[in-house]
């Protein structure tokens, strides 16, 4: 293989694993807004229970 050939495969390489850290990244983001969201549906259930046993 050139080095040429090297130069990019080891370029190409590189990229892989800066889009596999941004996912991981995005990943564990995704999964603190899911837990977020979760939390705010559980208050707004309790909400609409409270209200609807006030009226």
């Amino acid at each position: 293989m050139s080095s040429d050939g090297r130069r990019e495969e080891w370029a190409h390489r590189r990229q892989v694993e800066s889009l596999n850290e941004r996912l991981e990244a995005t990943m564990e983001e995704l999964k603190q807004t899911r837990q977020e969201l979760k939390e705010t549906k559980q208050k707004l259930d309790v909400a609409t229970n409270t209200i609807a046993n006030t009226h």
